[in-house]
């Protein structure tokens, strides 16, 4: 391979590869951080074809406001609403002592 595209070629394939790779893990990878088992069952039953539009159409534009466009106030769409979610939101901030001290 290296005599065949030489070794600009050869680094050229390898970013080309490398960005095919990220725009494929960006629309058909779920995230899967932090969630319980019943959640992952419910994030798993969205169709990808879903996924892939939200990822597109409005999880990419947030990203691009807020940290290219540094508007540090724009609010993150939500593709999945779980009960309780901010209960576990408020035990990880107090778990990391962000919470209110009695």
């Amino acid at each position: 391979m290296l005599a065949a595209f030489t070794g600009t070629g050869v680094f050229g394939f390898y970013a080309g590869l490398n960005i095919v790779a990220f725009f494929l893990i960006f629309f058909f990878l779920y995230e899967t951080k932090q969630r319980t088992l019943e959640e992952l069952d419910y994030v798993f039953g969205v169709p990808t074809r879903t996924h892939a539009a939200f990822q597109g159409g409005k999880q990419f534009p947030w990203w691009f406001r807020k940290w290219v466009l540094m508007r540090k106030g724009e609010v993150e769409p939500e593709l999945y609403h779980f009960d309780g979610q901010g209960e576990r939101d408020e035990y990880a901030g107090q778990q990391n002592g962000e919470g209110e001290k009695a």
